[in-house]
């Protein structure tokens, strides 16, 4: 690792360790790498906050550094599309990973019978779904109305399977459900929002 990148990494995890959990905790600081978007043609804001990171990983056109809070950083050399190139929340396999979906309603009117599915993948090089994690997996919320203005924020939880370490995504669906369809999965509705990469983060593998 040369003394530049050293250098870069130490005041990364400098800042990480003075702001303590901050970063995953405060949703009005998510960047577009883990998931803001403005929604404007769906009058829907949404936002994947990812809980209490035991670490940050960097990914750049160097490859990947992994630098948990309690161990020495590693470093592979798998090198992403510079649309990825960025800082992320590090967890590890066999644990579990904790986030929370943030929606607002942008528009004027209210949205009913929202449906809200949210699932793991790992992430594949070329973007786009990714490759689902094994279950139990999915997160379901059913959303009996959304005011005008509201903001609802959603809990859940994915058990992080062993497996390749790199970038994973969170793909999020809000579905729009009909009539008595509206508790179903496989139901009749309209999907609003189908983003295989709401939110991104990274599990390195065990920490032992």
């Amino acid at each position: 690792m040369n003394i530049i990148r050293t250098q870069v990494l130490v005041g990364v995890l400098a800042m990480l360790l003075a702001a303590g959990s901050a970063m995953a905790s405060d949703p009005a600081r998510l960047d577009s790498k883990t998931g803001n978007h403005a929604g404007e043609e769906i009058n829907l804001r949404y936002a994947v906050e990812y809980l209490d990171p035991l670490g940050v990983t960097i990914a750049d056109a160097d490859g990947i550094t992994y630098a948990p809070f309690s161990y020495a950083p590693s470093y592979e050399s798998k090198v992403y599309p510079t649309q990825y190139f960025g800082s992320y929340p590090l967890y590890f396999s066999g644990m579990t990973l904790h986030f929370r979906v943030h929606i607002t309603n942008t528009d004027r009117r209210m949205f009913r019978n929202l449906q809200l599915l949210a699932w793991q993948e790992w992430l594949h090089e070329s973007g786009g779904s990714g490759e689902a994690f094994a279950e139990p997996n999915l997160n379901e919320w059913f959303v009996d109305a959304l005011q005008p203005g509201q903001t609802i924020v959603l809990e859940g939880t994915s058990a992080i399977p062993f497996g390749p370490s790199g970038l994973d995504q969170t793909h999020l669906q809000i579905i729009h459900r009909n009539g008595d369809d509206s508790l179903q999965i496989n139901g009749g509705g309209e999907i609003i929002v189908d983003d295989p990469q709401a939110g991104i983060w990274c599990p390195a593998g065990s920490p032992l």
